[in-house]
């Protein structure tokens, strides 16, 4: 069933391909997202958080902002962040948020899946639609969550894998957007990630190094 999901968009070197000269230097990156972009579960903030090594993975050419917060979901990012990256007026962006919202998700009640499908895909064009709005026009690339290996706090692994990815899938094919597969770069990565949802320094590099990956259409030096 998760293969099946996955093949069903593939980021293609053509898609993910950014040419340098396309903007002036330094290229500018915001990292949207969740406790897991803020960088919970790694030893220090400043240097191992996945935004924090992309920047360093990609060097003085660009800027990566970390625009992620714990607790946060997709139907309350943009009153928290939108003037922060209004001003930064990025020209690319990464959206990885989905594992909070699987917080509001009831597996026994069928009615609360579209409800639950409904607000989700809502809150997300909206998000899209802000980032479309900037005058920097931004590269948008849609990131699947990590796998969630222990549930808690509300937050599950099905909703994950029923509810969040397949709307990702979905909105991604509408609107054009390449998509990230996190999941599967952490799938079976369990001991990297030892509360079961956030995961540590080295799992955050292996997510700096496959979103690096997407952004020049080049595996990064030390992972080849």
């Amino acid at each position: 069933m998760k293969r099946r999901l996955f093949n069903k968009i593939t980021l293609s070197a053509a898609i993910a391909l950014i040419s340098i000269s396309a903007f002036a230097a330094p290229i500018k990156i915001t990292c949207i997202g969740d406790s897991i972009t803020e960088g919970v579960g790694a030893r220090d903030r400043r240097t191992q958080t996945y935004p924090a090594q992309l920047q360093t993975i990609l060097g003085e050419e660009y800027k990566v902002m970390n625009a992620g917060t714990s607790g946060i979901q997709m139907n309350n990012y943009l009153p928290r962040w939108q003037g922060k990256i209004k001003a930064f007026q990025p020209d690319i962006v990464t959206i990885k948020l989905g594992t909070n919202d699987t917080k509001g998700r009831r597996h026994n009640d069928p009615n609360n899946k579209a409800a639950f499908d409904k607000r989700y895909k809502e809150s997300t064009l909206k998000v899209l639609d802000f980032l479309n709005g900037l005058e920097s026009k931004p590269k948008i690339f849609l990131c699947y969550p990590v796998p969630v290996f222990k549930d808690k706090w509300g937050i599950n692994e099905k909703s994950i894998t029923e509810d969040i990815i397949p709307s990702i899938t979905e909105i991604a094919k509408e609107k054009k957007l390449p998509i990230i597969d996190l999941y599967k770069a952490l799938e079976g990565k369990g001991n990297l990630v030892p509360d079961g949802v956030h995961p540590n320094e080295v799992a955050y590099k292996i997510i700096a190094e496959t979103i690096a990956e997407a952004i020049t259409g080049k595996a990064p030096a030390d992972k080849k």
